[in-house]
């Protein structure tokens, strides 16, 4: 599955949640 988040560092998420690196 792809998400779409602020951080840069795409690919690195928790389960079903968007964690950014960013943040």
């Amino acid at each position: 599955m792809t998400y779409q988040g602020r951080g840069a560092c795409s690919g690195k998420y928790k389960k079903e949640t968007v964690v950014p690196l960013d943040d």
